[in-house]
């Protein structure tokens, strides 16, 4: 076949070992964003990770599919899927910082007020 990459047993082995990682962590992936959608405000992060979790577990059975048939498109499908990946878990990494400077600011905003408050209590009791 003209779109055939020969592999060494070496790189085999890493694929094989690879890919069943990849649908490990694929599924794991998955269970973590179906729990976190059990809260509407997890939902925002939970949905990503279900998505990034399938194009994980996808590109795991491409590079499985890879190691069968040893065709450039079962390469080509497998890095796409795992470029995809990628990019969902860049995007949850963005969502979760602008949670956490939210969530910061909450508490600052928090312990000024409680502390405004526990200041003039104190005064007007004494």
């Amino acid at each position: 076949m003209e779109n055939e990459l020969p592999l060494s047993p070496f790189t085999k082995n890493i694929v094989n070992k690879m890919s069943g990682d990849m649908k490990f962590l694929g599924v794991f992936t998955i269970v973590i964003g179906a729990i976190s959608c059990l809260t509407i405000i997890g939902a925002v992060i939970g949905i990503p990770y279900i998505i990034a979790g399938l194009r994980l577990k996808e590109s795991g059975e491409m590079f499985r599919g890879y190691l069968g048939y040893a065709s450039q498109e079962f390469i080509e499908r497998a890095i796409e899927k795992q470029s995809q990946y990628f990019h969902i878990q860049k995007i949850i990494a963005i969502i979760t910082i602008v949670f956490m400077v939210l969530y910061f600011i909450f508490i600052i905003i928090f312990l000024s007020i409680f502390l405004k408050n526990f200041d003039s209590t104190i005064l007007h009791t004494t």
